[in-house]
């Protein structure tokens, strides 16, 4: 069974390389195709080396990466934790055999080849419980790495080391017995995941949070008549120069990237065309220009509108 659970893993691995490869491809000929237009191309360049590659690919293939994500953690923490259940066997037909679970719960911190994949699956556990949570927040190195210590390193850490007891009292408990152990532990972190994205952990997130603000980042509120606020959600995170005092229309071209059915190719003059039909339209070619804010045309980054 861990060596399947391993398998999907390794499969969904692969899926999220090749679609790096996709993604940084589509992307540089976007770029390179906006070179013969009246778009910034610095701009442009900027916001997609600085997006989140592996951001991108988990946002917009979400439901398969969480799958193979997920299936990947069980599997790293069966491996870590040394994870070993059967039926012991007795000398005489009078006895009945145990079944018992040989299992270290600190595993994972054993020596320094564990821990280097406790960090590697610390992205991994974030991504499952929090990416999309924190809108904006991994095209900013500090804060996300501050992030991914205080909302998974520690919590998966911890969280290892509980439900690897729980397996052992799971072992000596006939009546859960009837559950496989491997399903009986992804349960129990599914259950874990669901716990934190909940509100009993608000108030960690909060102090999370206020931890971000303090290395610089701030929430920037999207304006309510914004189009975009509904695909991308009421506020995302940005550096606290670039917070606007008011709502503001405009998004980071990096962040708008990650979101899933974005056509890029309805991308002009810092506007986003969320439907197709009004971007083909003939009297569009006939509009006038937007006259747009200058901190959007000498920001360093490419800000969009959405245009519905």
């Amino acid at each position: 069974m861990l060596n399947f659970i391993a398998l999907i893993s390794l499969l969904g691995y692969v899926f999220f390389l090749l679609w790096i490869v996709i993604f940084t491809w589509r992307t540089s000929r976007w770029v390179g195709a906006r070179a013969t237009t009246n778009e910034n191309v610095a701009q442009l360049r900027f916001s997609t080396y600085r997006a989140n590659l592996s951001t991108r690919v988990w946002m917009r293939e979400r439901s398969t990466m969480c799958a193979t994500g997920f299936l990947g953690l069980v599997a790293w923490h069966l491996g870590a934790s040394h994870c070993k259940c059967g039926w012991v066997n007795t000398t005489s037909v009078a006895d009945d055999p145990a079944y018992i679970c040989s299992i270290n719960p600190v595993g994972h911190l054993s020596d320094m080849t564990e821990v280097v994949r406790l960090l590697s699956y610390a992205w991994v556990f974030f991504a499952l419980a929090f990416l999309d949570l924190f809108p904006g927040l991994t095209v900013h190195f500090v804060g996300y790495a501050v992030a991914v210590v205080l909302l998974a390193l520690l919590p998966l850490s911890l969280w290892a080391i509980l439900l690897a007891y729980m397996m052992r009292l799971w072992a000596s408990t006939p009546w859960l017995r009837w559950m496989h152990s491997h399903l009986f532990l992804a349960l129990l972190w599914l259950c874990v995941i669901l716990l934190m994205r909940s509100r009993w952990f608000s108030l960690y997130r909060r102090w999370v949070e206020r931890c971000l603000y303090s290395v610089g980042l701030r929430k920037q509120r999207i304006d309510a008549k914004s189009p975009l606020r509904s695909i991308l959600g009421v506020y995302f995170w940005t550096d606290a120069v670039d917070v606007r005092d008011d709502d503001t229309a405009y998004v980071p071209l990096s962040l708008l990237l990650q979101i899933k059915d974005v056509a890029v190719d309805r991308i002009r003059d810092h506007e986003y065309w969320l439907c197709q039909e009004d971007f083909d339209a003939p009297d569009r070619s006939h509009r006038l220009p937007t006259t747009h804010p200058h901190w959007v045309l000498e920001h360093r980054g490419y800000y969009v509108k959405g245009i519905k």
